[in-house]
């Protein structure tokens, strides 16, 4: 099944992959910008998780996009959905670190992790 999604023959030219592949690529590229510009703060570690995140996202989409076999689609589509739960828990360490309350919101933002990765793993993407 790898092979199909490395196949430039199972994808062909989308309108709507476009948009989500650029957005993708931009945030993969500012979260790395910013991470290797600050010195790998940690505001600025927890900024790249969350543009990590989101990038994950948008970069399968755009594969499911693109893709003209519906079982290539349905693995891009299971791959979107190992990025989207991280996608609150990354916001919210940002923001508790940004706002410099990580030691009082230290035990949420592990559950919240967690949690994400639990959510990750119980994923039940739509089915052929």
């Amino acid at each position: 099944m790898i092979e199909q999604l490395l196949d430039p023959a199972y994808y062909a030219y989308s309108l709507f992959s476009v948009p989500t592949f650029l957005l993708a690529v931009a945030l993969l590229f500012l979260g790395t910008f910013v991470w290797v510009h600050e010195r790998g703060t940690r505001v600025s570690f927890f900024f790249f998780i969350m543009a990590l995140a989101a990038g994950i996202w948008l970069f399968a989409f755009s594969g499911m996009y693109a893709a003209t076999d519906k079982k290539v689609a349905l693995l891009w589509a299971k791959g979107a959905y190992l990025g989207v739960p991280f996608i609150p828990s990354a916001v919210y360490s940002f923001a508790v670190t940004v706002l410099r309350i990580t030691e009082r919101r230290k035990i949420i933002v592990w559950i919240v992790s967690f949690l994400s990765l639990v959510f990750s793993f119980l994923r039940s993407p739509p089915t052929c």
